[in-house]
């Protein structure tokens, strides 16, 4: 009986999986970037032991609305707290036994924790670019740790199968061919990204470049165009069959918590599967003056990043969930073995059989109100794509535009840069939908040539 009330107690605080982002990324993908961060302001204060979480997403925000100093402020908290969160939550690790992995703490993603770096790097350009070759250092060093932390029972390391990100060794790359006295760490980067992205449209050309040590010729300096377009992957509920590999990893675990005992028969079980959007645009179309528009090329693909990291950790993430499930089956059998036992010494079969069936129906309920955990990132970009344009000395007008199919969509956005003479200027554009208008912001503004971008008042 004490079993049952915890079942139902459990139960009680249970809810169907839902997406908490569903109406912020909504009013995203409308441009409403108001309603947007409104949304998440919201869960911050419902739910602070994720605002970690809803701090990146709100980051994301922050730059459509061309705050890159806000979004660096709310990157960074969340940087230390995703550090923070791994493996911390043991109060939120027996409700997700209870219920599901809804009840922890959030913990994030590898290609999370690797692109927010990522990010970081990119809005930090926008103020100056004082830390983006250490944010770019960072992304390669987050990376390498996550690959090598983890194990499987056989003492294997799956992750080491995750495909590297090159955008930090780009943005690395780029600044230091500013730089006169880096240029041979530039082609070293440089020559990275070519390895990590052989279908990088640009690598030849950058590792050329480097190698002869020109930075621009006399009279002109660089403009270094970084585009973030579409919206990443999000998550759905999805029933997952259990395979082999994912159940003999179960059985390992059972086995070891329980010192022996065979896990029982579980074929299907909720995990939280990829989802994406199809209507996303494929890459920006650059204009300069009026002039020509070339198309961005893509250095790091988040939605294939996302999809690696899945597919390598598919059978874990199956096996953890077969392994809630088991517990919730060895609980509920547990209980009725000890109903049956009492009802054989009052010899009350009637009342045994009631007792039996309630605790059944209350099984079914408990497991019932399991659902995916579909927390993500749900606003990072679909993919980081660049461009460098070599340009005159003085005033540029760039125009970012998305394009999808040979189709351009939307209207131009447009920022004016101050070149200046064989120095690096970037431009960072958001382009989240193919029909909207894309924010683009420069480090060197023409109206005030001479200083890094101030964003509006926070």
């Amino acid at each position: 009986m004490r079993v049952a009330v915890l079942v139902l107690s459990a139960c009680a605080f249970a809810a169907c999986a839902s997406d908490p982002m569903l109406a912020a990324r909504g009013a995203y993908s409308a441009g409403d970037y108001v309603a947007a961060r409104a949304a998440i302001d919201e869960l911050i204060a419902d739910d602070g032991s994720n605002a970690h979480l809803w701090r990146a997403e709100r980051s994301m925000v922050d730059l459509a609305q061309g705050q890159p100093k806000a979004a660096i402020t709310g990157l960074r908290s969340a940087r230390d707290a995703y550090d923070d969160a791994e493996g911390s939550d043991a109060l939120g690790w027996l409700g997700s036994v209870l219920l599901d992995d809804r009840q922890m703490r959030y913990q994030g993603y590898d290609y999370e924790k690797i692109l927010l770096r990522a990010l970081l790097g990119a809005a930090d350009l926008m103020q100056g670019g004082g830390d983006a070759i250490a944010y770019g250092l960072q992304v390669f060093e987050v990376q390498q740790r996550l690959m090598e932390a983890y194990a499987d029972q056989s003492g294997q390391k799956p992750k080491l199968r995750y495909k590297q990100v090159a955008f930090g060794n780009y943005l690395r790359a780029i600044v230091q061919e500013g730089d006169p006295l880096q240029m041979e760490e530039a082609r070293r980067n440089h020559q990275k990204v070519a390895e990590l992205e052989p279908g990088f449209r640009f690598a030849k050309e950058n590792v050329e470049r480097a190698t002869n040590g020109k930075h621009s010729a006399k009279g002109n300096g660089v403009v270094h165009v970084i585009a973030l377009v579409g919206r990443g992957p999000y998550r759905v509920e999805k029933n997952e069959v259990a395979t082999q590999v994912s159940l003999a990893i179960a059985q390992w675990i059972w086995a070891r918590s329980r010192d022996r005992g065979i896990l029982p028969n579980i074929a299907k079980v909720p995990i939280p599967g990829l989802a994406y959007h199809p209507d996303n645009p494929q890459q920006a179309l650059v204009s300069v003056d009026g002039g020509t528009a070339v198309s961005t090329a893509t250095v790091t693909d988040v939605e294939a990043a996302a999809r690696n990291e899945f597919e390598v950790m598919r059978d874990a993430i199956v096996a953890r969930a077969v392994l809630r499930r088991a517990f919730k089956i060895v609980v509920a059998e547990g209980a009725k073995a000890g109903i049956e036992a009492g009802g054989r010494r009052q010899k009350d079969r009637q009342a045994t059989e009631l007792a039996s069936l309630a605790v059944d129906g209350l099984a079914l309920l408990w497991t019932a109100t399991e659902g995916a955990d579909l927390r993500c990132w749900s606003l990072l970009p679909a993919s980081f794509q660049v461009l460098r344009l070599e340009l005159p000395v003085g005033a540029h007008t760039i125009a970012v535009q998305p394009a999808r199919g040979g189709n351009v969509g939307g209207i131009a956005g447009t920022v004016d840069v101050d070149v200046r003479d064989g120095t690096n200027s970037y431009v960072l554009a958001l382009l989240p939908v193919f029909g909207g208008t894309p924010t683009v912001m420069t480090s060197h503004p023409a109206a005030a040539a001479g200083s890094p971008t101030e964003p509006a008042p926070e």
